[in-house]
């Protein structure tokens, strides 16, 4: 994938252009696992939920923070949440992920 320009960044009123340009949330590869997660983790923000993907695809922090022009510890703290919120312990986001 191309590295998406600061226009591209998810603006904080819940309109994510940058995500029609991943094609996570559409008809892209991981368009049907966001919609998974969604329905059984409502929970997550959408932000949660395409980081989550992203892990899925087995990106790192930094290569998620490539992708979504966000810093690295803005992605570890999304993690963090994701943690929190789904009350994982004792287990990797990545293994967790693939599970699912």
């Amino acid at each position: 994938m191309e590295k998406l320009s600061p226009k591209d960044r998810p603006s904080r009123t819940k309109s994510y252009p940058v995500w029609e340009k991943l094609n996570i949330e559409s008809n892209g590869l991981y368009g049907e696992y966001f919609r998974i997660l969604a329905q059984r983790f409502n929970e997550l923000t959408r932000m949660e939920l395409f980081v989550a993907v992203l892990i899925k695809a087995g990106l790192k922090s930094w290569e998620i923070g490539q992708k979504l022009c966000i810093e690295e510890k803005t992605v570890e703290n999304h993690r963090n949440s994701i943690h929190r919120k789904l009350q994982i312990r004792g287990i990797n986001l990545t293994v967790f992920f693939a599970a699912v």
